[in-house]
């Protein structure tokens, strides 16, 4: 690719940036240069970042090999009328829209009638335009992406995968899942998933959202905290790493038992608490765990935002240790709760207690 470069003028400007380009690339790969302010979709899997990289939607922007151009979009030394040049009959096409080339065009073209053409958008397509004009930060349609780094470079390259156990403030378990890759490409990111045996089929997914990936080539350290775990028992975790492809990969597992004590053998000075709501927001089922510290009568129960009873999940004595509950999104009634925020209050004879969820349909 050293023989190519992206040339941009400034507006009604002639040609005054030059990026030159590098690598190989495979017959229909794609190249993605960005500027670092670009959307993080397109950021992640670019060939290259370069700030150089302006587009307002007045330039004029070239591919060229050595001085030859091969394709444009607007004309050097040229200004136009409105924000942006016009294509496939769009107005300021390149000021707001995401231009596509037609999968049947196989070369370049420096003739303003091939990308001005007539009467295109949304993803429609006519006979006299090359281009096609869709909303802006489209990136489903922007071809496969497969850039040869000069190896044969895996999307992660993991080093290592454990576990440990830590403990919040207040004393309570936490497993620490951490790992470390030595190289990454095309990713989006990462899912934790945890079970209770080492049968993945039964696995659930731990994180609420993905642990976005850094794509760098010299790999990185990530580390994800589950709260979501009792005392006493053994969780098996797997790795699964999600690329921009829509494929995964999965690691694991691995597996550790969660103790009552921390790493100095320090006794964890537990008291009574509503602990949290799982996962958050959820649909429609939510977990509510809790911890007890002596016997006790434990009440807990569903308010909706206006501060209206849902329902009452335990009116129950309960011993010490980590306990859950499960609320199905249905009030007292058995009907189905609206979208929306909802308190769980957990009272004992010394505690009261409150944690906010949300219900998400």
């Amino acid at each position: 690719m050293s023989a190519y470069s992206i040339r941009i003028s400034n507006p009604g400007g002639n040609w005054n940036h030059t990026i030159t380009l590098s690598g190989n690339l495979e017959n229909d790969a794609v190249y993605v240069l960005a500027h670092p302010s670009a959307h993080s979709t397109i950021t992640n899997i670019a060939n290259n970042t370069n700030g150089n990289l302006a587009f307002n939607g007045k330039n004029a922007i070239g591919l060229f090999k050595s001085e030859v151009a091969l394709d444009i979009i607007g004309l050097p030394n040229v200004e136009p009328s409105g924000d942006g040049w016009t294509v496939a009959n769009i107005p300021n096409a390149t000021a707001s829209k995401t231009l596509v080339r037609k999968s049947h065009i196989g070369s370049g073209n420096t003739n303003p009638e091939t990308w001005t053409g007539s009467g295109s958008k949304d993803g429609e397509t006519t006979p006299d335009s090359e281009w096609i004009v869709f909303e802006q930060d489209t990136f489903g349609d922007l071809g496969n992406h497969d850039f040869d780094f000069g190896d044969n470079t895996l999307p992660v390259t993991l080093t290592s995968f454990t576990s440990s156990i830590s403990y919040t403030g207040l004393g309570q378990p936490r497993v620490s899942i951490q790992w470390k890759t030595e190289a990454e490409s095309g990713l989006i990111g990462y899912n934790i998933l945890r079970g209770q045996s080492s049968v993945f089929e039964n696995a659930v997914r731990a994180n609420q959202e993905i642990v976005v990936a850094t794509n760098s080539l010299i790999g990185n350290n990530y580390n994800y905290n589950d709260e979501n775990v009792d005392i006493h028992r053994t969780y098996y975790y797997w790795l699964q790493s999600v690329e921009l492809s829509n494929e995964n990969e999965v690691f694991g597992p691995i597996s550790i038992k969660v103790v009552n004590n921390n790493s100095d053998g320090v006794t964890i000075p537990y008291q009574t608490t509503l602990r949290s709501v799982y996962p958050n927001p959820f649909n429609p089922t939510a977990t509510v765990s809790f911890y007890v510290k002596n016997p006790d009568r434990v009440k807990i129960q569903v308010y909706n935002i206006k501060g209206q009873h849902i329902k009452e999940l335990s009116n129950d004595i309960y011993q010490p240790g980590f306990h859950k509950l499960n609320w199905n999104g249905k009030d007292q009634n058995g009907n189905d709760c609206a979208s929306g925020i909802y308190f769980f209050r957990m009272e004992t004879s010394t505690q009261s207690q409150l944690l906010k969820g949300i219900l998400v349909k």
